[in-house]
């Protein structure tokens, strides 16, 4: 075998490696964090101004776990507030395990959620508006 014949074979198996990889790229499923990302950037600002509101509280919301429950403690001017608004537990890796739930706090401006079926990393996003205001927080817990 000359060395024409040998750049010819080595020549196509390259072409066929990328021929390989084009189509297993193809065939890779691809989640997006929302199907409406541009959209959700450009009214990004209204999130910036939400997050600037939560960081005057006097405190943060605490995100805490323990054992199978996490605890989203809101900041001390909450209580006796009607709060309304949206927990996120957004996981990055997989839409099918992201879960929206309702805040209903208790006495203490707390809200108790069930966490034995999560694994892996959550970003919990809390949405909420008190007295009128709008409020933004996210942290990152890992099951």
């Amino acid at each position: 075998m000359n060395w024409g014949t040998r750049i010819i074979i080595i020549m196509s198996l390259f072409v066929c490696m990328i021929g390989y990889f084009v189509v297993r790229s193809m065939q890779q499923g691809v989640d997006l964090v929302a199907p409406d990302y541009y959209a959700r950037e450009i009214r990004y600002q209204g999130t910036i101004d939400k997050m600037n509101n939560a960081k005057a509280l006097s405190s943060g919301i605490v995100v805490h776990k323990a054992g199978e429950a996490i605890t989203v403690a809101f900041p001390g001017e909450m209580k006796g507030k009607v709060v309304t608004g949206t927990i996120n537990l957004f996981k990055p890796s997989d839409k099918t395990q992201d879960r929206v739930l309702a805040i209903t706090l208790n006495q203490d401006a707390a809200q108790q959620i069930d966490a034995a079926a999560l694994t892996g990393m959550y970003k919990v996003q809390v949405d909420w508006t008190a007295d009128g205001k709008d409020y933004y927080s996210e942290q990152s817990v890992v099951f």
